[in-house]
């Protein structure tokens, strides 16, 4: 699977994770519990800075965490604003940060 031996790729089941932030809780405990000091995350194009916030903060600094973009995704950064397909990716996008902050910062601080 893109150069790395079938042998040492491991899938791990996220079954009840319905967004980035329990998708990174869920695998995270797995990923902590194996003693894994560094991952690779793949995702798509439009979603990698986020994905990279959302992982290097539920880790805290305990694994070395790499995003990269999935070579087959058809997202194109230079003339997405031309294909309404992306421009629904990107809309969604900026949705997903702004209830990513909502729930880290307002959520949160209800709870605690």
């Amino acid at each position: 699977m893109h150069g790395v031996p079938e042998g040492k790729v491991i899938p791990i089941s996220a079954e009840d994770a319905y967004d980035t932030i329990t998708e990174a809780r869920a695998v995270g405990r797995e990923i902590l519990n194996r003693n894994w000091k560094r991952i690779v995350v793949t995702t798509s194009k439009f979603h990698t800075r986020r994905a990279r916030h959302i992982w290097k903060m539920v880790l805290e600094g305990r694994v070395d965490v790499k995003v990269a973009a999935a070579r087959s995704d058809p997202y194109d950064p230079q003339k997405w604003w031309k294909d309404g397909r992306q421009v629904r990716w990107v809309l969604a996008e900026y949705g997903a940060w702004l209830y990513f902050w909502w729930n880290t910062h307002i959520m949160d601080g209800e709870t605690s």
